[in-house]
């Protein structure tokens, strides 16, 4: 029974077991169905998901392009802003420029009032004394003209100094350089030796020294501008702050408003100093170089401005100094202390050469660099020779007077000469003449004495006999006053007729000569005042 009631158990069991097979083959069936669904949902995931992938592909790379579009036109936009910015300087450059009023300070207009008198007395006395010097060989050995061409050219360049305060009296350094070298950097520190909150010249990555600029001393602060007509303006310090290169560079033909800016400063570095800041020789626009040609052969030294690791000079450059320049020449070599000794002085070597076989002498080298001492530059600046002087003019007129004044001192002793000659010519031809005279008379006496006088007789009156030897000799006689005392009477009152004429020219030319004499004199003496007490 067990057995039996085990073995229906069993196919309980196992009934059981198919149904719950069938059951699970149907949960299977309907699994594989959902799966399948999965399958087909998953695939369209997918396909979505690529669809999107490619859209979000295609987005960034919109995204990146905008964005580029958008940083170009920043840049273009940041650019236009730039330049606006550019031309709204200029305008207002241009427009103060244009309006500058003449700059005028007391010592100006006495320095413009002495110079006018001074040209009065060039064109008049002196104008006069030097055309006097045509009655001279040896003062007119040259075409006189020429001389009197060099009388006015002179005042001319004379002038033009003399106007600009800034140089006048004053030893002129004029620094060049090539791009970057540090020139302006260097007069910088100059300027601020003595006054850290000086306006600095701009320094940049671009070139910025667009004009050449003077650096004086003054009374005050002050900024200016020389206009081609030499007459000096008034600059504002925001705009001389705002002038570059690119803004100089907007306005064309800069050179009919602008020679050379000028910048003073209350320093006593300056105080018998005049800086120069130059465009240099390899600007990019060809008016730089004259106008720097132009300042620079006004100074007494040019400091050329190196730096150490261009490795030698620029011969283009110098072919420049060559040809038109004759000032003595420094060299500081800039930068030092990027370079070990040894490089620095092969540096120097090389540059030595090089100018040597240009034909250049280099009057020292300075090495130099911002650990270096700006002192360093004002010592070699003492060392400077002075040249000829802002009064070489004064001396070329005095030279010039000193040898008239020769020639008509020669002219008055010979005018002096030549009347002593008449008046003794006058005084010889007089008593000559009162000898002739003396002699006709005593030869008139004789021949009234000749006459024997006869009392006569008894048959004859009384009468004067003429013996035959007293008529021979009354013959020889009268022979004697008629063809010789005669006519040399008479040419020596033919002298006594011409002498007085020649020697009353003779008096005039002297009164003449030692009228101009006295002239000269006193040309040469105002002269020697003005040189003397350096009036100017």
């Amino acid at each position: 029974m067990d057995e039996l009631h085990d073995l229906d158990r069993a196919k309980q069991e196992l009934e059981k077991l198919r149904k719950k097979i069938r059951d699970l083959e149907d949960d299977l069936e309907d699994t594989e169905d959902d799966l399948s669904d999965c399958e087909k949902r998953l695939k369209k995931k997918d396909e979505e998901l690529s669809e999107l992938r490619e859209k979000h592909r295609q987005s960034t790379k919109a995204k990146i392009e905008v964005e580029s579009s958008l940083e170009e036109i920043q840049s273009q936009v940041s650019q236009y802003s730039e330049d606006l910015k550019i031309k709204d300087n200029t305008l207002d450059f241009v427009q103060e420029i244009l309006t500058a009023k003449p700059t005028v300070t007391r010592k100006s207009e006495e320095v413009y009032a002495q110079i006018e008198r001074f040209r009065e007395f060039v064109f008049t006395q002196v104008w006069d004394a030097i055309s006097y010097g045509n009655n001279f060989a040896d003062f007119c050995t040259g075409d006189n003209e020429k001389l009197l061409e060099e009388l006015s050219s002179g005042f001319e360049h004379w002038e033009a100094v003399k106007k600009k305060s800034w140089i006048a009296n004053k030893k002129k350094i004029a620094f060049v350089g090539e791009f970057s070298a540090g020139k302006t950097s260097i007069v910088n520190r100059m300027l601020s030796q003595d006054n850290p909150g000086a306006t600095l010249l701009p320094v940049s990555m671009k070139a910025t020294t667009a004009i050449p600029t003077y650096i004086a001393s003054g009374e005050e602060a002050m900024y200016s501008f020389v206009a081609p007509d030499n007459t000096q303006k008034s600059l504002s310090e925001s705009t001389f702050k705002s002038v570059s290169k690119e803004v100089l560079g907007n306005v064309k033909g800069i050179s009919s408003l602008i020679k050379y800016f000028v910048m003073n400063y209350k320093s006593p570095s300056l105080e018998h100093l005049s800086i120069l800041d130059t465009p240099g020789f390899n600007s990019n626009d060809p008016e730089d170089a004259e106008r720097t040609i132009d300042v620079i052969n006004e100074c007494d030294a040019l400091f050329w401005v190196l730096d150490v690791n261009a490795g030698t000079i620029n011969r283009s450059s110098a072919q420049k100094i060559k040809e038109k320049l004759s000032k003595p020449l420094y060299i500081v070599i800039n930068k030092v202390d990027t370079k070990a000794e040894s490089e620095v002085a092969k540096v120097q070597e090389l540059v030595r050469k090089t100018l040597k076989e240009e034909g250049i002498e280099v009057a020292d080298f300075l090495s130099f660099s911002t650990e270096i001492p700006v002192s360093v530059i004002f010592d070699a600046i003492d060392k400077v020779p002075s040249s000829e002087g802002d009064d070489a003019y004064l001396q070329f007129i005095e030279r010039k007077l000193n040898i008239l004044m020769e020639l008509s001192q020669q002219e008055v002793e010979v005018a002096k000469n030549e009347v002593s000659k008449l008046e003794k010519q006058v005084s010889k031809a007089i008593d000559e003449c009162n000898g002739r005279l003396r002699g006709m008379q005593d030869n008139c006496n004789e021949i009234s004495n000749l006459p024997q006088y006869n009392p006569g007789g008894f048959f004859s009156s009384e009468r004067y006999e003429l013996s035959p030897d007293g008529v021979r000799k009354m013959s020889v006689l009268l022979e004697e006053i008629g063809d010789y005392q005669m006519t040399e009477l008479i040419n020596d009152i033919q002298k006594l007729i011409e002498l007085p004429t020649e020697l009353n020219n003779a008096y005039q030319n002297k009164d003449y000569v030692d009228n101009r004499y006295r002239e000269l004199q006193e040309v040469n003496e105002y002269l020697r005042e003005i040189i003397n007490e350096n009036k100017w």
